[in-house]
């Protein structure tokens, strides 16, 4: 099928081998190293929500969400600043 890729710019095919990969992983593996998410409340590629599952029962996992869409172009500054807080705590 094709799909838009954002990092080129234009439409790209995308094979079955994406899903084929994608069954032989967790949906939701454990994390217990400190993890930081952040995700744009706007986003309608990857709905929040999805972080907001994965982040529930891990207490080694942070979720951030700014009002944005799902490339954060415009919340750049706030999401560095949560990056250098969160790797402060490390």
């Amino acid at each position: 099928m094709e799909v838009f890729h954002y990092g080129l710019g234009r439409h790209c095919r995308l094979g079955y081998q994406l899903i084929e990969d994608g069954l032989r992983y967790e949906d939701y593996p454990e994390v217990v190293d400190p993890t930081l998410i952040i995700h744009g409340s706007r986003d309608q590629v990857v709905a929040p929500r999805y972080s907001q599952e994965f982040t529930q029962g891990r207490p080694h996992v942070t979720l951030r969400l700014l009002d944005s869409d799902h490339q954060l172009l415009d919340v750049l500054e706030p999401a560095w600043d949560l990056v250098q807080d969160f790797l402060d705590l490390c």
